[in-house]
């Protein structure tokens, strides 16, 4: 079988740069991205980048977090899950 090719990015990079070049999220990043079905609140896909890039910062430069180090969330339920 053929190799697969493994990027070189992070995972919310390769995510978002994906998305943006091969989806309308390119063409408009105020599209809807998720949408919470109980309490029927929605994040588009910039609020999405923006939370994800708020939330990496956080563990950096609050926690001290560097590349190669583990962590584990425990969140609810929640249309904050997937930052």
């Amino acid at each position: 079988s053929d190799p697969i090719e493994i990027p070189s990015v992070d995972v919310p990079t390769f995510v978002f740069e994906h998305a943006r070049s091969r989806s309308i999220f390119g063409r408009d990043p105020n599209l809807t991205a998720i949408v919470d079905g109980h309490t029927n609140q929605s994040l588009s896909f910039s609020d999405l980048e923006k939370l994800s890039d708020q939330f990496a910062s956080g563990l950096v430069n609050s926690l001290g977090l560097a590349r190669g180090n583990v962590v584990a969330l425990f969140l609810p339920n929640t249309i904050y899950y997937p930052v």
